[in-house]
């Protein structure tokens, strides 16, 4: 009894500040205006987005980055409805027998590849090769796409990528283009040739392979301004006697069929696209969108480093990516601030890139 007095009470006095509240001038005339109630809601609507924004930003920010780290080097792969061949066995169950198989292709953009690690003296560049010189082992010396890769191989593959001589060379049975018999094939030492070959495949060793794949890839990742651009190849002996004969000093024909341009050593470098433009016109080559862009300096973009990476190779990529995201590269420019009568230089950091951020995964079927 004395609780439902005492609820009445309470009521009854709320009733009395609700009364007194509108009677006050400005709330009676909010409560009457419907522009003050959709302004007041829409405060109050935003209000609660700007909450919502600070718990996302501030208070949440530590989940939520590390949700989107992972979901920045995830791939949903989805399997291509072509290529898969089936047969029945003789219960007349179908047996799949091809399978499509997602290979990768690993390249690199060396602008990113361009300074120090923040915090060492360590170089971009020489910090990248060190990451990735094991992966490229696993693919060279361990599975090589989906196939197993033996001992014979590995050498074989890390001679191949390194562009070295390795392992000693049996003559042809047969001189090429021809059916006469190569006289050295039939004095060869065939004998001392296999316990050579052992003995290089035996003494081989992981840390041999290491090196020649760092060296390689030192050479490999160029950046900076490139010497020479690639005009192309070509097939047809009399356009390359002409282009020849010209004796232009930034035309450079290497192996007989490779063109490439030499900016650098054009004094006109308009004058040099309409004398090669003019060339390419007179024997019916195409002339491509980016054709002018072949006489002016260009930068490194893009390297490929190896192809046929498989798919366990590339996701230890994608992780590698993760847990070196932190080794950061702090870039600066210079920004010219104009004000009237004076010109000032000032200092602008960008976002600090991390030390595999240039590493591209190009998946193939």
């Amino acid at each position: 009894m004395k609780s439902l007095l005492t609820q009445k009470k309470h009521k009854a006095r709320g009733n009395q500040f609700f009364s007194q509240l509108k009677s006050h001038p400005w709330v009676s005339s909010f409560l009457e205006s419907k522009e003050m109630q959709l302004i007041a809601f829409f405060c109050f609507l935003f209000f609660v987005i700007i909450l919502r924004l600070f718990q996302l930003q501030v208070i949440e920010y530590d989940e939520y980055n590390a949700l989107l780290s992972k979901q920045h080097y995830r791939e949903s792969l989805l399997k291509p409805e072509r290529g898969n061949i089936y047969a029945l066995d003789k219960g007349g169950h179908p047996v799949k027998l091809t399978e499509n198989i997602t290979l990768y292709d690993l390249a690199v953009d060396p602008r990113e590849l361009e300074g120090i690690i923040s915090g060492s003296n360590i170089p971009m560049k020489t910090r990248f090769i060190e990451i990735i010189t094991p992966v490229l082992y696993k693919h060279l010396c361990e599975v090589n796409g989906m196939s197993p890769v033996n001992s014979t191989d590995c050498v074989k593959n890390v001679e191949l990528f390194a562009g070295v001589s390795l392992l000693p060379k049996k003559p042809e049975l047969f001189y090429f283009g021809s059916g006469s018999e190569s006289p050295e094939y039939q004095s060869f030492n065939f004998e001392d040739y296999e316990k050579n070959f052992e003995k290089v495949v035996a003494q081989f060793s992981k840390e041999k392979a290491l090196e020649l794949i760092k060296n390689k890839l030192d050479q490999k990742i160029k950046i900076g301004i490139k010497t020479q651009n690639y005009l192309g190849y070509f097939t047809e002996p009399k356009f390359l006697e002409e282009l020849a004969a010209k004796q232009l000093p930034y035309v450079h024909i290497i192996a007989d069929h490779y063109v490439y341009l030499e900016p650098s050593t054009m004094i006109d470098p308009g004058l040099a696209q309409a004398t090669i433009e003019a060339l390419l016109k007179k024997w019916k080559y195409p002339i491509g969108s980016q054709f002018d862009t072949l006489f002016k300096p260009q930068e490194w973009k893009y390297i490929k480093i190896i192809s046929g990476l498989s798919p366990a190779l590339a996701q230890e990529i994608r992780e590698l990516k993760v847990k070196h995201k932190g080794e950061l590269l702090k870039i600066e420019r210079k920004t010219q601030k104009k004000e009237p009568g004076t010109e000032s230089t000032k200092k602008e950091k960008l976002v600090a890139t991390p030390v595999l951020y240039g590493l591209v995964l190009e998946p193939y079927t």
